[in-house]
């Protein structure tokens, strides 16, 4: 009977966990330093029903229609502008509403630039933290926030790297 309640109960714990919790696996280097190839972490896919998405955050998301992008697999990257605000990136530096960023999880500078821009509603500016090595707005352009699936709260792999966010 024991184990049957045993069961029940971590049956249950973790379909109510899957409701709100998302295992993501990172699969390139795109995140580096912040994550890393294999990576595992928790996506909270709750949170966005009832706040909007911040500057920092780093998210995973449906990739938007771009016939550059090969796959349908959830991506992951870091909000880095969001509705109303300007973004342009020259000479290695992103300028955002006019000031120039200085990103500690950024592994190098920009070596590409990008005129500036003014993000629409519902409109999301990502890049990865590894920025000429990341696949990301820069190139195929804004993300609509319906594409938003949700945000990293943690990793929970490798065991010597766990951590919550803010990553």
């Amino acid at each position: 009977m024991k184990n049957i309640l045993f069961l029940v109960m971590s049956f249950s714990i973790a379909s109510i966990a899957n409701i709100f919790l998302m295992p993501f696996y990172v699969p390139s280097d795109s995140m580096m330093p912040a994550l890393y190839v294999n990576d595992r972490v928790f996506v909270d896919r709750f949170v966005y029903h009832f706040t909007l998405p911040q500057r920092g955050q780093i998210v995973v998301f449906k990739p938007p229609s771009d016939k550059r992008i090969k796959t349908h697999d959830p991506l992951i990257k870091r909000i880095i502008a969001i509705p109303g605000d300007t973004i342009e990136i020259k000479r290695g530096q992103v300028i955002l509403n006019g000031q120039p960023q200085q990103n500690l999880s950024v592994s190098q500078s920009p070596s590409y630039q990008m005129p500036i821009i003014r993000i629409p509603q519902n409109y999301y500016f990502l890049l990865g933290d590894n920025r000429n090595h990341s696949f990301d707005s820069h190139l195929w352009g804004l993300l609509p926030r319906k594409n938003i699936k949700g945000k990293v709260i943690a990793r929970f792999w490798p065991p010597e790297r766990i951590s919550l966010s803010p990553l």
